[in-house]
């Protein structure tokens, strides 16, 4: 009977062995791909921290130094994707990316009058789609939102903090040492406009730390202190694009938080709910979203009256008789006429700078590296084949987005509004500037779309996981 007895003992014994065994592989295997996909995220941080800081990643040894850690980061996924530790994410949005690839290497091959321009450009845009795919393979709303968005606002404050130093201790170039003549410089960047077009793209997911800490006033005014050295760095920098962008901005931000402040107000219930949607409660809480924005744009006004910048902001006024306003329209019109000679191929990319002279109509002697209209130059140098890739990706993107935000559990939506609000930004500075054909602006925009279309799933044993 002893031995009867031990045998249903033993074998429950062996049973709980077994499953204790297969839980401790599924929660090693979650670790595995826990730290891979950190791991992954933060080798892209550090690329495009290297690029931003590293004079905006203009100059080659610069770009290369982040295309390697990329390409190092590309190499290790597919290692584990051979090895079965990853899987590949079925993501729509990485055909219009490839589209995107397989048309600018068709441009170099048979296309561009000047096909080493275009193989660098080609090195760029394979840098982009980079970003974007370690980001939207890797991140996971549920595990990474929190720690990737405080990186990011840390990000921002380092470029923050550094602006406003340059500036307090009147260097007229980078790190005090390097000076343009033909440039104003601010920050890491030449251009003062582009370092406004990179400070707006990060903008949002520092103010979005504050909302996190919001409850705690000690923690809250410390990321306090990131956008707001941020918005004085942008009306330091003279940048009217940036001062532009920076008022969309704060608009936007103002009615987000209200909204989202209105869904943490629990429901009244009964006679108080419905009489609240006649009382003088809620005509209150109706006009906050107004009183927030008006908040924001009066920050905005007092910022350019401290800081000295009324002039500045008055040739708001006077953009036709403006002199940069009129050479970015003769721009404009010698970029459109270059388009109309090749509208289905373009005519290459990367090569609009010593195109554009036989079809310029500007008045002027002075020589221009870029349209200065990221949109235009696209348009002239991919032709209409490039440009509906370009809009189906961002459409597809948008759509993406749209279903993210409106997931019932809301895992994530804080951060990809910001990366919306981010990416939006630049886009919109890109009418007038020429932000896209920096490394470093152009490796923000796409770790911020990875964040954007990065479904919610989650690493965790039995919760969906790579």
């Amino acid at each position: 009977m002893t031995g009867e007895a031990s045998k249903p003992a033993a074998a429950v014994t062996a049973s709980e062995s077994k499953t204790r065994q297969r839980w401790r592989q599924r929660l090693n295997l979650w670790r595995w791909h826990f730290s891979i996909a950190r791991g992954m995220l933060d080798l892209t941080l550090v690329a495009a921290a290297w690029s931003i800081f590293a004079f905006g990643g203009v100059y080659t040894w610069a770009y290369t130094i982040a295309y390697f850690l990329l390409d190092l980061g590309v190499l290790f996924w597919a290692v584990q994707w051979l090895r079965g530790r990853v899987r590949l994410r079925p993501d729509p949005l990485l055909i219009p990316v490839l589209a995107l690839l397989v048309w600018v290497a068709a441009q170099w091959l048979w296309v561009s009058p000047i096909p080493g321009r275009t193989l660098t450009s080609l090195l760029h845009v394979y840098a982009a789609a980079a970003v974007y795919f370690l980001v939207s393979q890797n991140f996971q709303a549920r595990e990474d939102s929190h720690w990737l968005g405080r990186r990011l606002a840390w990000l921002c404050g380092g470029l923050a903090w550094l602006g406003l130093v340059e500036w307090a201790s009147g260097s007229h170039g980078i790190y005090w040492h390097f000076h343009y003549l033909l440039a104003k410089p601010f920050g890491p960047f030449v251009n003062a406009d582009n370092f406004a077009a990179c400070m707006t793209a990060l903008l949002p997911i520092s103010a979005l730390q504050v909302w996190h800490a919001r409850h705690r006033p000690d923690y809250a005014l410390l990321w306090s202190a990131i956008p707001i050295v941020g918005m004085a760095d942008i009306i330091l920098s003279r940048s009217l694009s940036g001062l532009l962008t920076l008022g969309v901005e704060l608009v936007c931000m103002s009615f987000l938080f209200s909204i989202w402040r209105k869904r943490e107000m629990k429901p009244a219930q009964g006679q108080e709910r419905r009489s609240s949607k006649s009382g003088p409660e809620f005509r209150r809480r109706a006009a906050r979203p107004w009183r927030l924005a008006g908040l924001g744009l009066l920050l905005l006004i007092i910022l350019l009256r401290l800081t000295g910048l009324g002039p500045q902001a008055l040739r708001l006024g006077h953009l036709q008789t403006d002199v940069s306003t009129r050479q970015r329209l003769d721009l404009a019109r010698s970029t459109l006429a270059l388009w109309q000679q090749r509208p289905w191929t373009g005519w290459g990319l990367n090569t609009w700078q010593p195109m554009y002279y036989h079809y310029a109509h500007l008045n002027t002697v002075a020589v221009f590296e870029y349209a200065h209209n990221d949109w235009l130059q696209w348009l002239a140098e991919t032709g209409i084949i490039g440009s509906v890739i370009a809009l189906l990706g961002l459409g597809w993107l948008a759509w993406t987005v749209r279903q993210k935000i409106r997931s019932p559990d809301r895992i994530g939506e804080k951060l990809s509004w910001a990366a919306t609000m981010g990416v939006g930004a630049v886009m919109l500075s890109s009418l007038a500037q020429f932000n896209m054909h920096l490394p470093a602006i152009m490796m923000v925009t796409s770790l911020l779309v990875g964040i954007m279309a990065a479904p919610v799933t989650s690493r965790r044993p039995g919760g969906g996981s790579h």
